[in-house]
């Protein structure tokens, strides 16, 4: 298995990009019980910092940011995304600069109505930490379920699909080992189906996200550009997550993308920014 490095721009930000995440964080928390993805994935959601997913449309080649809740495309999602995350308050929370674990559900497989083998891991991976530099995020271990691209049922409502981001213990290598090592493995998708990301946090003792985010996505659909209904999908086995190291491609989205201009600054695939 290849091992992974992330490069991350890490920088001090005007109060400009500071009132920008202020106003992300705002919005992700209020959508995450507006679609129910509190309770449905986690009882409760108090980010302190706002995760980005930056995909690449298989078709158009295109980057594409969601907002929380927008709905993509099953080709804008095709390809494992990078990931962004903007700290607020930085200096006062250690926990945003890592170790990291990343977790990506479906947590309306096979359909929204039908939730028997939620939730579906699409991404799970951990060691996502700063180099010595402070400028580099480096990933020295591949991800523990690789990327899956979204899939849902032909004729489904749209699918939810979940980012979580949380501290990582120190033992989390073992205990991610040992917790699918002793889980379910019926089919149709073995243990990456009916995963219930409370009791994973609990059990590896992670405690609670620190960011989140998520977006969805129907069967057959052309590009949508807002935000509209909540759940549904199935799975199926793609190429593993591409964490490599990226040379200063933008796209954190909306506000946050044009405060980055305004400031001249880069971001890669995990950004952190102190204000």
């Amino acid at each position: 298995m290849r091992s992974s490095v992330v490069l991350t721009s890490f920088c001090l930000v005007s109060s400009v990009l500071s009132q920008t995440i202020s106003e992300l964080l705002g919005n992700v928390t209020r959508a995450f019980p507006n679609y129910n993805v509190v309770p449905d994935v986690v009882s409760e959601f108090n980010p302190s910092a706002y995760v980005n997913m930056m995909f690449t449309d298989a078709q158009t080649g295109r980057s594409v940011t969601p907002g929380s809740g927008q709905e993509l495309t099953m080709t804008q999602t095709e390809h494992a995304p990078e990931f962004s995350l903007l700290a607020m308050n930085g200096t006062s929370d250690p926990r945003a600069f890592g170790p990291l674990v990343l977790i990506l559900v479906d947590p309306d497989a096979p359909t929204p109505q039908n939730t028997s083998y939620a939730s579906i891991i699409h991404f799970l991976g951990g060691n996502f930490t700063l180099g010595p530099s402070g400028t580099m995020l480096t990933n020295g271990t591949e991800a523990f379920w690789r990327y899956w691209y979204p899939l849902p049922e032909a004729g489904s409502d749209p699918h939810r699909y979940v980012l979580l981001v949380y501290p990582q213990p120190s033992n989390f290598d073992l205990e991610v080992a040992n917790f699918f090592a002793s889980a379910d493995d019926s089919p149709p998708w073995g243990v990456r189906s009916r995963f219930n990301v409370s009791s994973f946090a609990n059990q590896l003792h992670l405690g609670e996200p620190i960011a989140g985010n998520f977006f969805l996505v129907r069967s057959n659909t052309t590009a949508i550009a807002t935000s509209t209904a909540t759940q549904p999908s199935s799975t199926i086995s793609r190429a593993p997550p591409t964490l490599t190291p990226l040379s200063g491609a933008g796209g954190i989205g909306g506000d946050a993308a044009s405060a980055m201009k305004i400031l001249g600054l880069s971001m890669a695939t995990l950004f952190f920014a102190l204000v």
